[in-house]
Parts: C-alpha cells; structure tokens; sequence
C-alpha cells in the first residue's frame, strides 16, 4: 500500500487500497464481507464498509473518508478485514499521513 497524505477534515475523498500476497493480487469478488478499520493517531477507532473498486478480481477496494472523520494530525492506520469463501481475516497495517490545513 502506498501512503497517501489527506488534510485535517477532508472529506470524499476516496482510499483506495489494493490487498495482496507475495506481491500479487488478492481476488476479493467472492468476499462476503469487506470492511476497513481506521485507527487515529490518539487511538480511536471506527470501521466503514468498503466496496470493490471493479469486480474485487483485481484485490482492489476502497472507501469514502466519512464526513469529520479525519480530525486529527498524524499517522493513521488502516486495515482491511475480510470474509472469503468461509476464510475470515485481516490484511498487513497500512499507514496514511493526515497534515494540518493553513491557517484562515
């Protein structure tokens, strides 16, 4: 996963993560359940569902950053949790960097 820098209170804006396994795409379009934690710098927690950015053939999802969300500066974690023909798991950490906005 790369990391990508958002802006403290930026919302809409699309992550979109790609899971792999030794550097190859995951096939998720048989996932019943895709879901990404987002953990703050402070610690707190909240999970959105993500969606298959093309048919999850490609190991790709992503999610919408919800409104107030990003709120905090710093780096934050994701991770993808996912269900997979009676296979249930968790994918690597991956990192994002949210930055303060200028001033006025």
């Amino acid at each position: 996963m790369n990391e990508p820098e958002l802006q403290i209170l930026d919302e809409g804006a699309k992550l979109l993560i790609t899971v792999v396994d030794d550097g190859v795409a995951v096939d998720l379009s048989g996932a019943t359940l895709k879901e990404v934690l987002l953990v703050s710098p402070s610690g707190a927690k909240t999970t959105t569902t993500a969606s298959f950015q093309t048919d999850g053939s490609d190991g790709q999802v992503f999610i919408v950053v919800p409104t107030g969300l990003l709120n905090e500066r710093g780096l934050w974690k994701l991770q993808v949790r996912m269900t997979i023909s009676g296979w249930a798991g968790r994918t690597v950490v991956g990192y994002f960097m949210v930055n303060y906005n200028a001033a006025g």
